[in-house]
């Protein structure tokens, strides 16, 4: 059995109904040290894991209730299912990592700030910087459970 290390944050918030919906993202080592290390919130606000956390909360309208970085041994991997048991007003993100498919879920979105088009889903026109930034948090800093750097494809609405 091959035995590695994968690192990541989870973010966890709260909906309108008091359910917690948990979004995690994968890292490197290097950038869950430095946001580890870092001196104070305002430093750690800074490091990539900082800017990622930032745009993902923007992202979202639920109350947000806890934080976690960690770090897990992973024998023998298995690629996790997709995340479709969870559904309601979110945002349903598509990547790409080493020619795979990878997806998770943005919850507790104010469904006004949002259209859903045939091939798409568009942000209102009050939101387009909290877009961008998340895209750029995400094509910068999430990998993907074997390591790989993620790109951003593609979202879309679940209900």
């Amino acid at each position: 059995m091959a035995e590695f290390f994968r690192y990541g944050v989870s973010i966890s918030v709260l909906d309108g109904v008091n359910r917690t919906a948990v979004t995690t993202y994968y890292i490197t080592k290097a950038d869950l040290n430095a946001y580890i290390d870092a001196v104070d919130d305002a430093a750690r606000a800074a490091t990539d894991v900082g800017v990622l956390v930032g745009a993902h909360l923007a992202m979202q309208d639920g109350s947000f209730e806890k934080l976690q970085v960690f770090m897990e041994t992973i024998n023998d991997p298995v690629p996790d299912p997709p995340d479709d048991s969870l559904r309601g007003n979110k945002i349903l993100i598509h990547g790409r990592a080493a020619g795979r498919g990878v997806s998770w879920t943005i919850p507790c979105r104010d469904p006004d700030s949002y259209v859903q088009l045939p091939q798409s889903l568009e942000l209102s026109q009050t939101e387009p910087t909290e877009a961008v930034d998340y895209i750029n948090a995400v094509n910068a800093n999430v990998k993907d459970m074997f390591g790989n750097a993620v790109t951003f494809h593609n979202w879309e609405l679940v209900d």
